[in-house]
């Protein structure tokens, strides 16, 4: 029959606690390691990444501190997120500048009517000072004083004609039927 043999193998128990031991710091110190490194391309990609935003929120802070609706985001990047919202500030910047400009004339214009007005509610405002200014003269023939009544009746229906109108014009700029 056969015989048996047994081979017998030992070695320390120390060594494989050591090389456990070297085998935990090589992964404490690697893993240590590589998330730092992580951490430093992620750093710096989203830098990069937010570079246009950050660009745009300045663009908009000095937008509105200059008041210039005629600037704009420069952005020369692909038409991502970030393009499309760059795109969206930029339309939207050229509307309000639209709207800037209607409303700068629109205050011209109500400052020239203003001064239209102004000036036709003198002019009658002025006559009739003047033909009172007449009247209190004890002087004047009865055929005088009658025109200058007449010529004061007409100048105050003038008047009345200039306010009438105004309402009216307040009353369409208010929305109302005339």
């Amino acid at each position: 029959a056969g015989q048996r043999h047994i081979v017998q193998v030992a070695f320390p128990v120390a060594q494989p606690r050591q090389s456990m031991h070297a085998l935990r710091l090589i992964l404490a110190l690697g893993s240590g390691l590589a998330i730092l490194l992580a951490f430093l391309v992620g750093w710096v990609f989203a830098g990069t990444a937010l570079d246009p935003i950050h660009r745009i929120t300045q663009t908009a802070q000095k937008i509105g501190e200059e008041r210039d609706f005629s600037r704009r985001v420069n952005y020369t990047g692909p038409q991502d997120e970030v393009g499309q919202l760059a795109n969206t500030f930029n339309s939207m910047l050229s509307r309000l500048q639209t709207a800037f400009q209607k409303v700068e004339h629109s205050l011209e214009m109500q400052s020239d009517f203003v001064a239209d007005v102004s000036h036709e509610l003198r002019t009658p405002l002025t006559t009739l000072r003047g033909n009172l200014g007449l009247l209190r003269r004890k002087s004047l023939p009865a055929e005088d004083q009658a025109d200058i009544l007449n010529d004061m009746v007409d100048e105050s229906d003038r008047l009345i004609r200039l306010v009438n109108d105004l309402l009216l014009l307040a009353r369409a700029d208010a929305g109302r039927s005339l």
